[in-house]
């Protein structure tokens, strides 16, 4: 297919197939088992703790900072 040939249309359709397999890509060929999930890490995170100083709930070992709040000038 020659690029000056390339109709708008079709331009788009391969556009979105693209878009799909890139974002299915993380998905797809891993396998069923959790341990090759792309969010198997989030799991082993563990439990939220009771709120921090800045009212963030966050797992042990993280801490949270506030970068900016709305209504206020930065």
């Amino acid at each position: 297919m020659n690029a000056l040939q390339l109709k708008r249309r079709q331009f788009l359709s391969m556009g979105i197939k693209g878009a799909a397999l890139f974002a299915a890509g993380g998905l797809v060929g891993r396998g069923s088992s959790a341990s090759n999930s792309p969010f198997h890490s989030l799991a082993a995170i563990g439990e939220l703790q009771p709120p921090d100083d800045n009212g963030i709930m966050l797992p042990a070992g993280f801490t949270s900072r506030i970068v900016a709040r709305s209504s206020s000038p930065p």
